[in-house]
């Protein structure tokens, strides 16, 4: 029987030893999470300059967005953009679009995108 206790203790301790790695993975997963909704919200705004007439592209931002786009918090996401119009060269514009959330501890953190617009 003392075999058994002996088991059970070395069992006990490892599992113990693998749960700092589980909260580590969790923090990982929120991260991915906020990443790939922030990834989303910048391809969505990036869609609606393709299909806006050029001359109305210009610098902006959404403020605070939910995941859905709704108004959001200072918990959510922070939707900017900026416009350089004749770059890099005439009838086009460079949009960046800066999407600046928080991380699960608290870090602000900022995804950048950019895309040219040509006039037609």
């Amino acid at each position: 029987m003392p075999e058994i206790s002996i088991a059970l203790v070395i069992l006990s301790v490892g599992i113990l030893g693998l749960l700092p790695l589980v909260n580590k993975a969790i923090q990982a997963n929120r991260f991915a999470h906020k990443t790939t909704t922030a990834t989303f919200l910048a391809q969505q705004k990036m869609e609606t300059f393709q299909g806006m007439v050029y001359e109305q592209i210009v610098a902006g931002n959404d403020g605070w967005i939910q995941e859905d786009g709704a108004v959001g918090t200072t918990d959510d996401y922070f939707r900017r953009w900026t416009v350089a119009d004749n770059t890099p060269s005439a009838g086009i514009k460079t949009v960046g679009l800066l999407i600046d959330f928080n991380d699960e501890n608290g870090r602000q953190r900022t995804l950048q995108m950019s895309t040219l617009i040509v006039k037609r």
